[in-house]
């Protein structure tokens, strides 16, 4: 009785996508080659090597790609997969590799300067420029090129002219913060953009802040930081982290403005209608807006905001001064501890003696 297949295996390929973007050229003689290789992981290998070099447009470049990388795909500083890497055992991708190694499809370059950590890299094997029978041939642009309805050309930004410019950035910060340049380029190849950017503003935040750690040596500290991952020192903050936080602020500085202008159209809105309802006259306004600014200087800001503040003159007649305050609390502190001042201030201000009632306002 035949075995029972796998689920997975039982799943047709769905076709597929027209190329425009999602594709790399592959070698007309790739046929030829594949003919010759009778072991799927070795075969699973090379492609593999071939999509992360020829796919970026990077000719005779090694790749450090780790077995695991092999087996389940390349990984990014995030720690998330770009792709499903081979699909291989981690034996299988041993024996892939030595075969291609051995068969000259691919070149093994071996970095044991550290016998705790030897690391690999990898590349197709190229002919030299002598041996190469397509040297002499003119290169012409092959790139798919679209054009619009009306038949005008675009010009498609090649990943390529994308990768090389995102290189020169980082190679130059490296270079201008004292690393040799072909260290520089070593470390763009071994670490991602990302993470070299973050170890840049690291050096960059240590000097700004006159930090100890790079006072001899900034070029030094900077190629340690990235090759240990140095953990930054408390307080350190990335420039997008640093956006973020300032852009938070701006709303929060923001949502406060809007509850002033809120709070204070309120507080005009209330005004007005008091002296609508009570039919104060202007007189009896610029008297009190005068008195305020004299009790302004005979309490505490904490009392004068509390309880004097928002109280209102009402009236002024037979000798007698009514002013109008928002509540219960507020009429009692001012009958209790502030008549006699309120007196006083009046009293000068009208040239005649004064007395005061204070009343709870509607």
């Amino acid at each position: 009785m035949a075995a029972k297949r796998k689920k997975s295996d039982d799943i047709s390929f769905s076709g597929f996508s027209k190329p425009e973007s999602n594709y790399f050229k592959m070698p007309n003689d790739w046929p030829n080659i594949t003919a010759k290789i009778t072991s799927l992981a070795e075969l699973k290998v090379v492609e593999y090597v071939l999509r992360h070099t020829w796919g970026y447009e990077e000719y005779g470049i090694s790749k450090k790609i780790t077995t695991d990388e092999f087996m389940n795909g390349r990984k990014r500083l995030d720690e998330t997969r770009i792709d499903k890497g081979t699909g291989l055992s981690n034996r299988s991708v041993i024996d892939g590799l030595r075969r291609a190694v051995a068969h000259g499809l691919l070149v093994e370059e071996v970095d044991d300067s550290d016998k705790a950590r030897v690391k690999k890299r990898y590349k197709l094997k190229m002919k030299s420029f002598q041996e190469d029978p397509q040297s002499g041939v003119k290169k012409v642009h092959t790139g798919v090129k679209k054009l619009h309805s009306n038949c005008e050309e675009t010009s498609q930004r090649s990943e390529r002219n994308t990768i090389e410019r995102n290189k020169y950035v980082v190679v130059k910060d490296l270079i201008d913060r004292g690393i040799s340049p072909n260290v520089a380029h070593e470390l763009y190849k071994d670490y991602p953009e990302d993470y070299l950017h973050k170890k840049i503003e690291l050096l960059d935040y240590l000097v700004e802040t006159r930090s100890p750690l790079i006072s001899r040596n900034s070029a030094g500290y900077l190629r340690t930081a990235i090759t240990e991952d140095y953990i930054p020192p408390k307080g350190f903050k990335t420039k997008a982290e640093r956006e973020i936080e300032e852009t938070e602020e701006r709303r929060l500085l923001e949502g406060i403005d809007e509850e002033l202008r809120a709070e204070q159209e309120k507080e005009h809105t209330r005004r007005e209608q008091i002296i609508a309802t009570y039919q104060i006259p202007e007189t009896a306004l610029n008297i009190w807006e005068r008195a305020l600014d004299q009790l302004r200087g005979q309490f505490s800001r904490v009392y004068f905001d509390t309880w004097v503040k928002d109280s209102i003159l009402l009236s002024i007649e037979n000798g007698v001064a009514t002013i109008g305050v928002e509540n219960r609390p507020a009429q009692e502190w001012l009958s209790d501890r502030a008549q006699s001042t309120v007196v006083s201030v009046l009293t000068g201000l009208l040239g005649e003696p004064i007395s005061v009632s204070f009343e709870v306002l509607h």
